[in-house]
């Protein structure tokens, strides 16, 4: 069993995470020339949008997929943006690559507009922020090359941007191409962001996977905090505040460290 399927398997069944993921379509506006620094609203023919939304819970291998491919198709965008208003309001945290900034935010915006007010809040367990702040020393930022670099895997090359193109103004057998390209892409994004997750920067979130348990108010239950597992942690030191000291534990399973919430240790005196 790879390490991925042993944490998968340890993550409390009561705890909703899932992997998301967006593909967007381009924007098309009206210009004098095809070189501008900036482009005002009245010229904005077609706003850009989402295309296609792939998803992934947490110990389940059925992989979600919506797509809108055509711009006048409101059903199909309307359908979509439910499923995916759907997935945040049933989640408990949500997993994306640099969704906090994109992702989430567009999604939020398509589905208020289509009358759907907003989902219950989620923890946002983005992997980009992860890689900004605890891998510092990496080349690149991006998720081909933490999964290069973490994974041995890589993401779908996907052919330039003809793509996006094939998809709006291609034959019919050009656009069933580049769905077909664009789906495999999008999915593939999911699955690296999950292995990433599962396999590499669980130690490193800001998850607490045992919050998410129905019983999580039994204080004599030691759940570790990353994967929800009972009966893996080991004590392993020490962690200091200015005030006060906390015992430190680590996962046997997942690797990651969970601290106490009562202090063992303090000082009448605090430095200023």
């Amino acid at each position: 069993m790879s390490l991925s399927e042993r944490v998968a398997a340890s993550l409390h069944p009561d705890a909703k995470v899932v992997t998301l993921d967006i593909e967007t379509q381009r924007g098309v506006w009206s210009a004098w020339g095809p070189v501008t620094k900036f482009l005002p609203a009245a010229r904005c023919l077609v706003p850009p949008r989402i295309l296609c939304i792939a998803a992934k819970w947490a110990n389940d291998d059925k992989l979600i997929f919506r797509a809108a491919w055509d711009d006048n198709d409101s059903t199909a965008y309307e359908r979509m943006l439910t499923m995916a208003w759907k997935l945040l309001n049933d989640a408990h945290a949500v997993v994306t690559y640099n969704g906090d900034r994109f992702d989430l935010g567009f999604i939020e915006l398509e589905c208020g507009k289509i009358g759907l007010g907003r989902p219950v809040p989620y923890k946002s367990i983005d992997l980009y922020k992860v890689t900004r702040k605890f891998t510092k020393g990496a080349t690149y930022k991006s998720l081909d090359w933490s999964a290069r670099q973490w994974l041995r895997d890589s993401k779908i090359t996907h052919g330039g941007s003809d793509l996006w193109d094939d998809i709006r103004y291609g034959t019919r057998d050009q656009k069933r191409a580049a769905q077909k390209t664009m789906r495999e892409y999008c999915c593939k994004d999911v699955e690296l962001t999950e292995r990433l997750l599962l396999e590499a920067y669980l130690p490193w979130t800001n998850i607490n996977v045992g919050l998410f348990r129905q019983h999580a108010d039994d204080d004599q239950v030691m759940v570790c905090t990353k994967c929800g597992k009972e009966g893996t942690l080991n004590r392993e030191g020490m962690t200091f505040t200015g005030a006060f000291g906390y015992r430190v534990y680590r996962c046997s399973s997942c690797k990651s460290l969970s601290r106490g919430k009562r202090a063992k240790v303090t000082t009448e005196l605090r430095g200023t």
